[in-house]
């Protein structure tokens, strides 16, 4: 009877999976070109390892299937992945047909002229079913975003089209609820509020388990800016340039946005933070290590899985703190861009068209 319940369950599953799969092809078979028409190139993809990356591969069979093109793909950390594709851009090897990107790595990428712009595939009848892909159905300023000039200061939202965006995201402020419950305490509408309340429950037990007051990314790249920073800067009335792209980041407002945002990671965070990266943060929340945790709202995907979370419903969302300009925020995109080193261009461009595609996205 066990056995052939196992076996009843794995067939259910194939067909399921079969089906998805037959399903999932046939929703490109009317489009107006030929998938075929680049069957037996192999091209190669550079992925960052995130949440949107694990969507996606399980679906890189049906590409193949469709297209008849050979996808190779290496996943990488953040760091090391811009480390590996800054070494394949500026030796112009080549190793990546493809890659993850976003706005100021594309200006960054264009201006050295690593990228290969997109304008003539998209608006190539032969390559791209303009009404079936529908570009405009994309949010207008990640588009803008996705085009420049290529001029210092300005050009941005016109020029060549860069990239293709494929995942958008904010920051928000993640709590324990359960563990405000059980102290008494609310969640916190202002920054010093949200700083008081990180050193109170710092190094305090809960459930057996002695946690850290607050968590956020310390590494020394842009990532602390992007993510957490900025929110309290922008939300104080600062900000890092003027209208002439001169610094202004260590005025008033910065100096004072740096010293508190240096000081709850001291009295209320974890020994090593200034190591952390986004997924040291969030492995750590999750393990139900820390109070509070501002970064990106997708990782609520992990948060409130219980196969890879110890806190999946005890988790509250709240939008960061408002200060004394109001609520500000970052925010960010992934997307995906062309190396100008590629060799397989067009079978290239059919799986960013795809992999970006409605019935993809």
């Amino acid at each position: 009877m066990r056995k052939f319940s196992f076996i009843l369950g794995i067939g259910v599953l194939l067909t399921i999976t079969l089906l998805f799969s037959t399903l999932a092809i046939a929703a490109f078979e009317d489009w107006k070109i030929d998938w075929k028409q680049f069957a037996g190139t192999h091209i190669e993809i550079g992925m960052v390892r995130h949440p949107m990356t694990d969507s996606l591969l399980p679906l890189i069979p049906e590409f193949e299937e469709l297209t008849g093109i050979d996808v190779g793909f290496e996943v990488l950390s953040e760091v090391q992945f811009r480390e590996k594709l800054l070494v394949d851009l500026a030796s112009g090897a080549g190793i990546y047909d493809i890659f993850n990107t976003g706005p100021r790595y594309s200006w960054k990428y264009y201006s050295s002229g690593w990228l290969q712009p997109l304008d003539d595939f998209l608006n190539n009848p032969k390559l791209t079913d303009a009404e079936a892909y529908d570009i405009n159905d994309f949010f207008p300023n990640m588009i803008a975003a996705a085009r420049w000039t290529g001029e210092f200061g300005k050009g941005l939202g016109e020029g060549h089209l860069l990239h293709i965006p494929c995942q958008e995201e904010a920051y928000c402020l993640f709590y324990r609820k359960d563990i405000l419950e059980e102290a008494g305490m609310k969640v916190p509408e202002t920054w010093d509020e949200l700083y008081e309340a990180a050193v109170k429950l710092n190094d305090q037990t809960f459930a057996g388990k002695k946690i850290k007051g607050f968590v956020a990314r310390g590494i020394r790249n842009e990532g602390p800016i992007l993510v957490w920073i900025s929110q309290k800067l922008y939300s104080e009335g600062g900000r890092f340039f003027d209208e002439n792209m001169n610094f202004v980041g260590n005025d008033a407002i910065g100096v004072e946005t740096f010293e508190w945002c240096a000081k709850i990671l001291q009295d209320a965070g974890p020994i090593g933070v200034s190591n952390f990266d986004w997924y040291d943060c969030m492995d750590g929340f999750a393990a139900g290590n820390y109070a509070f945790f501002i970064d990106a709202d997708h990782m609520n995907v992990v948060f409130e899985n219980p196969d890879s979370s110890q806190v999946a419903g005890k988790v509250g969302y709240a939008l960061c703190p408002p200060g004394k300009a109001g609520r500000a925020s970052e925010a960010w995109y992934w997307s995906m861009a062309m190396s100008n080193f590629s060799k397989r261009k067009e079978a290239a461009w059919l799986f960013m068209e795809w992999a970006t595609s409605k019935d993809i996205m």
